[in-house]
């Protein structure tokens, strides 16, 4: 009787032990997951899953505070997936805000979220406001923050300087804005001219 006591309870943890490796190796990897939405964002805006194409896109928006954004597009498309984004090709964009001058925007593709109007630029972005003008590869208008950040290849200009670096960051309400590299041990490069 002893014995079998034994047995049942060697059955009993194998099955166990089974059981768990079944679900381990069945089981998704969060990280590919990850991965492929991170990437999704990445992807040729051109090339996503899309129907509804319509052109001269515009849309308009204003806060409680009296600001105002405004985006337009020469074509858009409507995400299969999810209604509330729009791909947007041949962008441009004005925010007004109440306490400065427009801020410019223009790229050549963009996802416009039109429930919080946060908006991804992508492509030969440029970015305009009074005498600074930044170009770069992707920008990232997120109202829900305050915060433009533009990043890759970045070349900032303002009147006789020109400077080369990795990130800006600006808040939209007190115009505060950073210009930096991510790599703390790399320099800004910085150019000036008389």
């Amino acid at each position: 009787m002893h014995n079998k006591t034994y047995i049942q309870i060697s059955l009993f943890i194998f099955i166990f032990i089974l059981i768990i490796l079944t679900f381990n190796f069945y089981k998704p990897d969060k990280t590919k997951i990850k991965n492929i939405s991170d990437n999704s964002r990445e992807k040729n805006l051109e090339q996503s899953e899309v129907f509804n194409t319509t052109e001269n896109l515009n849309y308009s928006s204003k806060d409680n505070f009296g600001n105002q954004y405004t985006i337009n597009a020469k074509k858009g498309s409507f995400s299969f997936t999810n209604t509330d984004i729009i791909f947007m090709q041949d962008v441009s964009a004005f925010i007004n805000m109440n306490n400065s001058e427009p801020i410019f925007i223009k790229a050549d593709f963009a996802e416009y979220n039109n429930k919080n109007y946060d908006t991804f630029f992508k492509d030969n972005v440029f970015l305009n406001h009074l005498t600074h003008q930044i170009t770069g590869g992707k920008l990232n208008l997120l109202f829900r923050t305050n915060l433009v950040t533009m990043t890759d290849n970045l070349i900032y200009k303002n009147i006789n300087t020109i400077l080369y670096a990795d990130k800006f960051e600006m808040d939209l309400i007190t115009k505060d804005n950073k210009i930096f590299m991510k790599d703390k041990s790399k320099k800004i490069k910085i150019l000036i001219s008389k």
